[in-house]
């Protein structure tokens, strides 16, 4: 399943956890799955965290990789340097191909969006 602005979907008026939780639950309520188990990675596993936490009945087990669960303002400042689409294509350039390959031309505004998205959930929590 990819969620908007991810993979092959296209973007979407809403970016964000919740966003994305209320696309996750609508696959699953499609598909008519119970209890379904979930590999949440990175940002995965907040977003099925958080579906389980608005309903907490729809889903199994739920798996995390690569999942911060201790944000800072320093630690999200190191993160967000990563997503840096221009430092990205000058020391990574196979990566940023990949990125391009996986989300078109979107992968600069999808990072910049991701950017955003750490720092509004560094600022909830701090």
């Amino acid at each position: 399943m990819d969620v908007s602005d991810h993979g092959a979907k296209d973007f979407s008026n809403g970016f964000g956890i919740a966003a994305f939780s209320k696309e996750l639950h609508e696959f699953i309520l499609k598909n008519k799955l119970e209890k379904t188990s979930v590999f949440g990675y990175s940002m995965g596993a907040y977003v099925a965290l958080y579906l389980s936490s608005q309903h907490p009945e729809i889903l199994g087990n739920i798996i995390t990789l690569g999942t911060k669960f201790s944000w800072s303002p320093e630690i999200a400042e190191k993160e967000i340097k990563m997503l840096d689409p221009e430092i990205i294509k000058e020391k990574v350039p196979k990566f940023a191909l990949s990125l391009e390959k996986r989300h078109s031309d979107n992968w600069i505004i999808l990072l910049n969006k991701t950017a955003e998205m750490i720092l509004e959930l560094v600022n909830a929590t701090c």
